[in-house]
């Protein structure tokens, strides 16, 4: 059987800068043709589950798409005075700002960008305090199973109306099969697999925890850090919050 889901350990923060472009990519060109997308999560035991599939765990099929539509309407009717630029969004567009500024969606947020991923992770776990491992997951979106004929579609939408998703470099998945998150989706498309093909389509990445310090200063940097990447007062307030904790 084929393995479909590949789990890489780093040590430290600068054994995975220096060693996961060989784990991952196994030509230099395919970086350049953007063949993986990238999602930090602040835990190795989360998975790759939109926020609308958390927060409303007892929907599935129809059900689940009927109140997430119904759920975007409601965000309209609060935006239709305030943000009038909403009307001239698509709906993936609409989509896409609305889980920027935090309503719950069944996209689920990816970037092309590895060390945006890996600043996601960290900050999200140096705040609640957690030194366990961190993930990122690198997925190969030019793998025949993530496609919409397979039920997982890829969107971008356009970033001129968003500028949060242009800063973060976003992309995302909307998982449109019965399955409960990403990883649920390929591990059982693995099961089945007889496929030839040579590689993973999902690769897991696990950094402890503990890192988080070392790699956010350094990621800060690289100009990856909450003001950049959200670019209003939102940002600015969760960086003064991560600058607080650093220093002390």
């Amino acid at each position: 059987t084929f393995m479909m889901k590949k789990d890489c350990f780093y040590d430290n923060w600068e054994q995975f800068k220096s060693e996961f472009d060989k784990d991952i990519f196994t030509a230099k060109s395919r970086y350049s043709e953007r063949e993986f997308i990238f999602r930090g999560q602040g835990s190795s035991d989360f998975k790759l589950t939109s926020t609308f599939d958390r927060e409303f765990p007892q929907l599935n099929g129809k059900s689940k798409e009927d109140e997430a539509n119904k759920l975007l309407e409601i965000f309209e009717e609060e935006c239709d005075y305030y943000i009038p630029e909403l009307k001239s969004m698509d709906k993936f567009e609409e989509l896409a700002f609305a889980r920027h500024h935090g309503l719950p969606t069944r996209l689920l947020d990816w970037s092309y960008s590895i060390y945006i991923a890996a600043f996601f992770a960290f900050s999200s776990s140096y705040v609640r305090g957690y030194d366990g491992d961190i993930a990122i997951y690198a997925l190969n979106i030019k793998a025949p199973i993530i496609s919409e004929t397979c039920g997982v579609n890829i969107i971008q939408p356009r970033s001129s109306t968003n500028y949060r998703q242009k800063y973060q470099q976003s992309l995302y998945t909307l998982l449109k099969t019965y399955h409960n998150s990403l990883d649920e989706y390929i591990e059982e498309y693995e099961r089945g697999c007889n496929s030839s093909a040579n590689e993973p389509v999902l690769y897991k990445l696990h950094l402890p925890g503990c890192e988080a310090s070392k790699a956010l200063i350094d990621l800060n940097y690289m100009n990856v850090n909450y003001s950049v990447l959200f670019g209003d007062a939102d940002g600015y307030v969760q960086n003064t919050m991560i600058r607080y904790i650093l220093n002390k």
